[in-house]
C-alpha cells in the first residue's frame, strides 16, 4: 500500500513537473523568431547551404516535388524545390521542362505545377529568375498531358552553373486556361495556354504546390 501510494505520488509530481516546463517553453520562446516551428523539409537560409543534384546532358530527369523535398522561402513565397547542377554541355544549349497534368477522383481535369527557375553563378548568386515562361500544353497518346517550355543556355545565362526548380504563391491564385475547351484534350496535339484568373469559366487546369517535373538539357541545333 505504502509503495502503491509513493508511485502514484511521484507520477502526479512528474506530471506537474512536465506541465510546467511546457507553459515555461511557451512563456519564454512563444514570441521569439529562433523558437518558430519550421515548416517539415524547411532546408535553409542561402542558396549556399543547399545540396545540388547533377542534372545529366542529354537525359531526361523527371523529379517529384512533394512534401518530402525540403522548403526555402523564395522572392516569390515559399515552396518546395529541386535544386539541380547543370552539365558542361557546350554553351548556346536548351533547358527544356515539362510539367505533368495530374488527374484525380476529386478534380477530372487535373493540376500542374508551375515551375520557376532561379539560376546561380558558380558562387551561388542568383542571375535570374524566369517566372512567366510561355508554357504550352502538350498531349500525346501514350503518355500524360503536361505544359512545356524551354529556356535558351545562352547571354548572360551563359554563367549559370546551378538552376532551382521552384514555384510562386501567385500562382495559386491563377489557372492555366484553354481557349478551345475540352475538345482540343480529345483531339491532341497542342495549344498555347493563356495565364487567366480562377475565376475564368473557360476549361482550365488549376496550379498546385507539387507535382512532377521532367528536366532534360538539350544541345542547341539552330
Amino acid at each position: 500500500m505504502f509503495k502503491s501510494t509513493n508511485i502514484i505520488s511521484s507520477f502526479r509530481y512528474l506530471v506537474l513537473a512536465l506541465g510546467a516546463l511546457l507553459l515555461g517553453a511557451c512563456a519564454g520562446f512563444g514570441d521569439s523568431p529562433h523558437y518558430v516551428v519550421s515548416p517539415p523539409g524547411e532546408c535553409c537560409e542561402s542558396f549556399d547551404e543547399m545540396a545540388f543534384k547533377a542534372l545529366p546532358a542529354k537525359k531526361k530527369v523527371r523529379l517529384s516535388i512533394d512534401g518530402e523535398d525540403p522548403g526555402f522561402s523564395f522572392e516569390g513565397g515559399y515552396s518546395r524545390y529541386e535544386a539541380l547542377l547543370l552539365p558542361d554541355l557546350p554553351k548556346n544549349y536548351i533547358l527544356q521542362l515539362e510539367s505533368e497534368v495530374v488527374r484525380s477522383a476529386e478534380d477530372s481535369r487535373g493540376t500542374v505545377f508551375f515551375p520557376v527557375l532561379t539560376f546561380l553563378d558558380a558562387n551561388k548568386k542568383k542571375i535570374r529568375t524566369f517566372d512567366s515562361l510561355p508554357y504550352t500544353l502538350q498531349t500525346p497518346i501514350y503518355s500524360r498531358n503536361h505544359i512545356r517550355a524551354s529556356v535558351r543556355i545562352s547571354g548572360e545565362l551563359t554563367k549559370a552553373k546551378y538552376v532551382i526548380v521552384h514555384t510562386q504563391d501567385d500562382k495559386l491564385n491563377h489557372a492555366l486556361a484553354i481557349s478551345d475547351g475540352e475538345s482540343l484534350v480529345r483531339a491532341g496535339g497542342f495549344n498555347t495556354m493563356v495565364y487567366a484568373p480562377l475565376s475564368d469559366a473557360r476549361y482550365r487546369i488549376n496550379f498546385a504546390k507539387i507535382g512532377w517535373v521532367r528536366v532534360r538539357a538539350l544541345v542547341a541545333t539552330g
